[in-house]
């Protein structure tokens, strides 16, 4: 796609499923880009996440393009002048290789330009005021008005650039007003809009006047965001992930899943520019993660503030102790395991017994997700199934309540008969959740003071709490009121739910008649 291969949207999508590239769908994003004739503009916006050899597929397709078409027109931009020299420097020692010159000859000029700035190739037979190669930093008047057929651009949106939203407007005028509108062919179009090109012209036959920009993105407003959006460029955005279950790393010979993960525990935001290319404003977030990992931070007004963090290095899963009350959340999903469906979630959080004196504090005890049918996420709701070795976490704990999120998909788990009886009981209470899930004072929101003050406890003794912890952690991380809603974060709400009411700050639990399960009485009595 980004040499223009590909004239018309089929043919992109027959490529892909004859090369078995469909799991670029499951963890990123392809979007086609056809004008009014069906045919794809030749304009591409690619994302590559960070430590996987972009820089070098970037050197491979210029070294490419002087070979296929030496009278071709590329304008290449990088984030400074040092970088575009470099860039520009390794081009030409590719192009002088013995092998290079065996196959295509020698490349350098007689007489011309053959610099670090811009370079002719010898193999040249159409003249023209600008170079085959040039090469530019950004926010340079220097490529402002030069006419080009191709502009490749590589990284040239950094921490710098999209450091704020007047920063990455910035950085989109100065693309609108220069690079994006160089590409242009230097003949006119014949009746039928095909470009005339001479016949003495080896000119490859493909689409051909266009904007190639490659990079990580930064910001959820930068360049990167608005090209992606913009309805004439192609998209295409890689994860550091082949697979949703994030156990596949892109390629093992540039990172493991495993070295993947380690890089993950640095900051999950960051991660997620640098290697899912995933961009969030932290500013945004219902939990801000130095809130859960702990430590000092720098506020906008350059103060100090400490934070205790939620990591509890003394508490395990599954610990409760006497006294503690205990609220499972259940958010069910369609029971669909495709890659477009949601995930059934489950959040147990325990309760000590209230201090007048102190603030309330909430243990996450246990959570769940996972894709599976809706007989089975029933299962693991009330008493579980002991010939598909599940445990229900009804049958397992003792619950205070259970709070089930009625709209949607659990209509029909409160109309069940499996159900009806914990509903009767008063161990299951259905909420119907609309816009108050997102509402500030008891909404998802609410949570945030909890979690901001170290009052929520993730278990993270163990190497095997931690590793689960951490999946826990990137779903309140990567909540967004307003764009994605995560399943564990809306578990967690709805098992919260009952906590509206008692202090100050986070009011009461109620203290409901417990319920016990069938399954629980005979382990009691056992």
């Amino acid at each position: 796609m980004a040499r223009g291969v590909f004239k018309t949207e089929g043919e992109a999508r027959q490529f892909i499923e004859e090369e078995g590239l469909e799991w670029m769908y499951d963890t990123g994003s392809i979007k086609f880009a056809p004008d009014a004739h069906g045919n794809l503009f030749p304009n591409n916006e690619i994302l590559l996440p960070a430590g996987f050899g972009k820089t070098t597929i970037m050197r491979l397709m210029l070294d490419m393009e002087a070979h296929d078409n030496p009278n071709s027109r590329n304008q290449n931009i990088f984030k400074n002048l040092a970088e575009a020299h470099a860039m520009s420097s390794v081009v030409r020692q590719d192009l002088q290789s013995p092998k290079a010159i065996e196959m295509f000859g020698d490349p350098v000029p007689r007489d011309g330009a053959w610099s670090n700035d811009r370079f002719s190739l010898a193999q040249r037979v159409w003249g023209d005021v600008r170079d085959n190669f040039e090469f530019y930093g950004t926010n340079s008047d220097a490529p402002l008005g030069k006419r080009s057929d191709r502009v490749n651009s590589d990284d040239v949106e950094t921490p710098d650039t999209a450091r704020t939203t007047d920063a990455c407007e910035k950085l989109i005028e100065w693309f609108a007003t220069g690079p994006m509108t160089s590409a242009k062919p230097l003949w006119v179009k014949d009746k039928n809009g095909r470009i005339e090109i001479p016949k003495k012209l080896d000119w490859p036959a493909r689409l051909y006047w266009g904007h190639n920009n490659w990079g990580t993105i930064f910001h959820p407003r930068g360049l990167h965001s608005y090209l992606a959006n913009h309805p004439n460029y192609n998209y295409v955005r890689l994860d550091c992930y082949s697979d949703r279950q994030q156990k596949q790393s892109l390629d093992d010979r540039m990172l493991t899943a495993e070295e993947l993960h380690d890089k993950a525990r640095g900051g999950i935001l960051i991660f997620n520019k640098r290697y899912r290319n995933i961009a969030l404003d932290p500013a945004e977030m219902s939990f801000q993660e130095h809130w859960i990992r702990g430590g000092d931070t720098i506020t906008l007004s350059n103060q100090t503030v400490h934070y205790d963090g939620c990591l509890d290095k003394m508490y395990s899963y599954k610990m409760s102790k006497e006294g503690w009350k205990l609220y499972l959340g259940f958010d069910p999903a369609t029971g669909s395991t495709t890659r477009f469906a949601a995930y059934s979630a489950y959040v147990l959080v325990g309760v000590p017994p209230l201090d007048p004196e102190a603030e309330l504090e909430c243990y996450l005890v246990d959570f769940l997700k996972l894709q599976t049918d809706y007989s089975r996420q029933l299962d693991i709701l009330l008493d579980g199934n002991a010939q598909l070795g599940i445990e229900g976490f009804i049958g397992t704990y003792d619950l205070t309540q259970v709070t089930l999120e009625k709209n949607n998909h659990g209509m029909m788990a409160v109309g069940d008969d499996r159900v009806k009886p914990y509903i009767a009981s008063g161990l299951i209470k259905a909420s119907y959740t609309g816009t108050n899930k997102l509402d500030p004072v008891i909404g998802v929101p609410a949570m945030a003071q909890m979690v901001e003050n170290g009052h929520f406890h993730l278990p993270y003794a163990t190497a095997a709490d931690q590793e689960k912890t951490e999946t826990f952690i990137t779903d309140m991380v990567e909540f967004h009121p307003m764009r994605d809603k995560r399943d564990l974060v809306m578990a967690l709400w709805l098992a919260t739910i009952p906590v509206r009411g008692l202090k100050n700050k986070y009011r009461a639990w109620s203290s409901g008649k417990r319920f016990v399960s069938p399954l629980s009485r005979a382990r009691m009595r056992a």
